[in-house]
């Protein structure tokens, strides 16, 4: 990778000095030189598009000098590595440079070897710092995007085999759906439905977070969340009262300024299921999720639902009755389930 060196200083040869000392490395690409007779003009390079990113600047210029720019450097691109020049013995200056955070110092009149020693150490240092940004950025948008429950795994196993490996889990699944918002998409701008949808999100992925959840996927306009662990059916039965509890607040508040929050209905179910990564090796496309009946259930429970509605089955239920209470609202019969379902609708907390 090319790197580019901003030359700042005020003598008229330097230009033609420099391009000489370099004229190999340039044509090989090792580095790009620019020009700068000032720190005022070297800033307004240093703030375009193209970054810099080694400054070789003289300390003493007229108008802006080399510790000025030194400074304003590090507030444009703190990555970019600063080495000042000065005359011999003006030792106040290369302490006031140094404690400043300047990457080196050399004593005009400079000696090409140890300038090119300088730039080429210079250059190590700044490669790695952008590579080491680069990386933070990626990882930052990676767990924007990435299955949490696979970067707990990605962080957890030993081996990359260890964490693609399928397993059974005991754990219950919530679906959240946001009610409505098909037609309310139809009838508004794209970029304002789809803000809303993610201000909804908004207000249900932290709460989900708040009782130990995961969120697996958004599908749509509804959100898949897997709870695991101690009294994972009753950390998503409290999740999904306190969702249902904070729309159903906006909601009414939006109403009342004659606008519009949606409400959501809810529905889980828990048990065994298998989770593992499923996709394509093909188009190198995995999703870590989780599959299975209860799953599905889950998801029918979640379609039965009304807004505002909590649907658990009957076995659910059973085991967190001392915790909550809820309404039975019968047998369903919801598709691909030969037998009829026992479902009941939690009100509250007891």
């Amino acid at each position: 990778m090319t790197c580019k060196v901003l030359v700042v200083d005020d003598e008229p040869d330097v230009p033609d000095l420099v391009s000489q000392w370099f004229r190999t490395e340039v044509r090989e690409g090792t580095y790009r030189l620019r020009f700068a007779a000032s720190g005022a003009e070297a800033l307004v390079e240093l703030e375009g598009k193209d970054r810099v990113d080694i400054l070789l600047s003289d300390i003493r210029m007229p108008g802006m000098s080399g510790l000025e720019l030194l400074d304003r450097t590090r507030e444009v691109d703190p990555v970019c590595r600063t080495v000042m020049m000065t005359a011999y013995g003006d030792m106040e200056n290369i302490r006031t440079a140094m404690n400043r955070g300047a990457f080196d110092f050399l004593v005009k009149p400079v000696n090409v070897v140890d300038l090119k020693a300088t730039l080429q150490k210079a250059a190590l240092e700044v490669a790695l710092m952008r590579e080491a940004l680069r990386t933070s950025r990626e990882n930052h948008m990676l767990r924007a995007v990435v299955n949490p429950g696979l970067v707990r795994r990605v962080r957890d196993m030993e081996h990359t085999d260890e964490v693609f490996a399928p397993e059974n889990i005991e754990a219950t699944v919530l679906f959240v759906d946001v009610c409505g918002f098909t037609s309310y998409s139809e009838a508004r701008p794209a970029h304002e439905a789809i803000a809303m949808l993610n201000r909804c999100f908004d207000v249900v992925v932290p709460i989900i977070g708040s009782h130990g959840g995961e969120v697996d996927k958004f599908i749509g306009d509804a959100v898949m969340a897997v709870f695991r662990g101690d009294g994972h059916a009753v950390r998503a039965i409290d999740a999904a009262i306190d969702i249902r509890a904070e729309t159903e607040r906006l909601s009414g508040l939006a109403a009342q300024r004659e606008r519009w929050f949606p409400r959501v209905s809810l529905g889980l179910n828990t048990g065994t299921m298998v989770a593992g990564a499923i996709g394509s090796h093909e188009l190198d496309r995995m999703d870590y999720t989780v599959i299975g009946d209860v799953v599905n259930i889950a998801a029918r429970l979640q379609t039965l639902a009304e807004p505002g509605q909590i649907l658990v089955v009957g076995s659910t239920f059973a085991a967190v009755a001392r915790r909550f209470s809820a309404r039975l609202l019968g047998s369903h019969i919801v598709r691909n389930k030969k037998e009829p379902l026992v479902v009941y609708d939690i009100m509250g907390r007891r």
